[in-house]
């Protein structure tokens, strides 16, 4: 099993050929938090591992099994906050802003349901940044006819023969922007209540 947490926090770096990137944390107001909040810590299993939260960061837990299907070793994985993943709460969100190896940053919101599960959320659609009055579009890059162009706008008539790269923005965002993620189609995991773990389908693949 891949480490879960890496998985989510990393997902576009790895599974998205699309990004969207940031030249600062996100977004406006926001306050950047030093320790992992009480409010996420809990402990989330598959037959495969899973994740445990503490306030000192997210242990990834994955199980090694023989043939057999018996547990034949257990590997830890722990990724703190630091300079490079941090996190950021505005109203009733939290926002992982994280960069890995760039001077831009991705994020992931995190929801804290009443019911008690943890939802993360992520999206590489531009549309989403392009309407906010607050960000601007420093540039987009799109594969045309088998060649990049950057350009300082999104093109809106994406066809079989362009395909949307990254776009990088600057500013800060509104939370009403970072509330238009927080739909189905952008949920990468679920940690639910029971202690057990949800992946949409596209995730796993």
């Amino acid at each position: 099993m891949k480490y879960l947490f890496p998985l989510i926090i990393l997902s576009l770096l790895f599974s998205s050929c699309a990004h969207v990137y940031f030249t600062e944390p996100q977004p406006d107001g926001g306050a950047r938090i030093y320790e992992i909040p009480e409010e996420l810590f809990g402990e989330w299993m598959d037959d495969n591992g899973g994740l445990e939260i503490d306030v000192t960061g997210i242990m990834d837990i994955s199980l090694n099994r023989n043939t057999d299907g018996n547990i034949i070793d257990t590997s830890y994985r722990k990724t703190e906050l630091s300079d490079t993943m941090r996190l950021y709460k505005t109203k009733n969100l939290y926002v992982f802003n994280y960069r890995d190896g760039s001077d831009y940053w991705e994020l992931v919101v995190i929801q804290k349901m009443k019911n008690g599960d943890i939802k993360f959320y992520q999206t590489a659609n531009p549309e989403i940044f392009v309407k906010d009055k607050r960000l601007r579009l420093e540039e987009a890059k799109y594969i045309i006819d088998g060649e990049e162009q950057v350009v300082n706008d999104l093109k809106s008539d994406n066809t079989d023969e362009s395909g949307f790269k990254f776009a990088v923005f600057s500013g800060q965002m509104k939370v009403k922007t970072l509330r238009k993620i927080l739909k189905e189609e952008y949920l990468m995991v679920a940690l639910l209540n029971d202690g057990t773990i949800y992946i949409p389908q596209e995730s796993n693949d």
